[in-house]
């Protein structure tokens, strides 16, 4: 879910010099602090929520209580209203999620995730999908399969998409409040316990870095439910996934002899995807808050190079010139947004303008994005009897992608602008953040 999975990017051991009881920052004794703090830790984020919402009513300008505010607000995404009316209105719920006790409370997602609970059920022994069910808003038989899942889902995905678009306005609002923090002079950093995660190691010391970084996150969400939102969707979750597609007749008008479910799903995606702009406004609405997530992402950095403590992000473990270049380049992959702009670093050197993007770039009909091929990789015509698998289109993908947006145009086996750099991003984002992937992974991932 969006919220968690925003939530735990920022997630890693803090540094052990860390006094949680010393002074912060100006909120450092607020009993509000205190008490949402304690809520968190007893996995009560939906009391914390009500503390933080409160606390920034009553002092609009208090950084603390916005960054509060928002960050609960993202963590309980899932049970907002917009996404509420997304999976009542389009994804078949019954009613809403109570995000508090379903995903952070006991017995909850992540409770069980850290139990090394998975998702299906094995013979007596329940999976989350299982534990969870009594919770969830849909049946069993809903959640056992995807075809179950989407059967009797037959409204066209631009009505999931118009809901997708009130999530996004939502989020726009949380980026707001991440900004008056930002914008508090006094503000430092917030604490969230890690106890909210279930595992007191996956604590955050959010400072404004971190902030910032989230507020580059949300921003391009945003940007990329406006881009999608802003094309086509005549199809419909029931014909892409549903049930016909595990055992059709060959009086079926759909059979072909070698296809299996998922060949069904992609031969008729393929002819649904990028065909056709309908919601032109969404792609400059996309652009703008591409804009802001590559300012912010400037901006994240900045602060981290000037940050006098050691939050969740550590800063003086990276390369400070190395976060300069990478400024650079999202400076300059802002500008390309708008014009053919140099990119720094690309060898050869290289320009790109990304602005056709948001004027209504479409692929043809007559061009396939998936291919079906044999083991020596020949085409297969549909109603070939051989096994095949599929593959991208590299023409598709040439005229969707890179055509007219590259200067010069880039190899035939590139996808993207070469950067050199004298510091890898792998080695600069696992001193950033290796922590985190380590302790996400120890607590979720390893097996119990």
């Amino acid at each position: 879910m969006i919220a968690t999975v925003v939530a735990l990017v920022l997630v890693s051991c803090a540094d052990d010099s860390f006094d949680r009881d010393a002074p912060y920052g100006p909120d450092a004794v607020s009993s509000n602090a205190v008490d949402a703090e304690s809520a968190l830790t007893n996995h009560n984020v939906a009391r914390a929520q009500q503390i933080y919402a409160s606390w920034h009513a009553d002092e609009p300008t208090n950084g603390t209580a916005a960054a509060g505010k928002a960050i609960t607000d993202l963590l309980l995404l899932p049970g907002a209203a917009r996404f509420s009316t997304l999976i009542i209105d389009s994804l078949g719920a019954s009613r809403a999620i109570n995000a508090s006790s379903t995903i952070y409370g006991n017995d909850g997602l992540l409770y069980w995730l850290g139990r090394g609970a998975r998702w299906d059920d094995e013979g007596q022994y329940l999976g989350v999908r299982g534990l969870l069910a009594d919770q969830l808003p849909w049946t069993r038989d809903q959640l056992r399969t995807l075809s179950g899942f989407v059967e009797g889902l037959v409204n066209p995905v631009n009505r999931l998409m118009l809901n997708l678009v009130g999530v996004a306005n939502h989020l726009e609002q949380i980026e707001q409040t991440l900004q008056i923090a930002l914008d508090d002079g006094q503000f430092t950093r917030i604490f969230v316990p890690g106890e909210t995660f279930h595992d007191p190691n996956l604590s955050l010391v959010l400072g404004r870095s971190e902030l910032a970084l989230l507020q580059s996150t949300v921003a391009a969400v945003r940007a990329l439910i406006y881009f999608v939102a802003a094309y086509e969707h005549g199809w419909t979750l029931q014909d892409a996934f549903g049930p016909w597609r595990l055992a059709p007749t060959e009086h079926d008008p759909l059979f072909l002899p070698a296809f299996g479910p998922a060949d069904y799903t992609v031969r008729y995606l393929d002819g649904q995807l990028f065909r056709g702009v309908t919601h032109p406004q969404r792609l400059e609405a996309s652009r703008t808050a591409l804009v802001k997530s590559l300012s912010y992402a400037r901006a994240s950095i900045e602060y981290g190079l000037k940050t006098e403590f050691n939050n969740t992000m550590h800063w003086r473990r990276v390369d400070p010139d190395h976060a300069r270049d990478l400024q650079l380049l999202l400076k300059a992959a802002e500008a390309a947004l708008f014009a053919a702009t140099p990119i720094p670093f690309s060898q050869p050197p290289t320009r790109a303008d990304f602005s056709s993007f948001f004027e209504g770039r479409v692929l043809e009909t007559d061009l396939a994005w998936m291919l079906r091929v044999d083991n020596a990789g020949q085409l297969l015509p549909d109603e070939s009897t051989a096994e095949g698998r599929w593959e991208l289109n590299s023409e598709a993908v040439e005229h969707f992608f890179t055509d007219g947006v590259f200067s010069p145009p880039l190899d035939q086996d590139q996808s993207f602008v070469r950067i050199e750099l004298s510091v890898s991003n792998r080695d600069f984002v696992d001193g950033l953040v290796g922590e985190y992937v380590e302790g996400v992974e120890d607590a979720y991932f390893t097996a119990r």
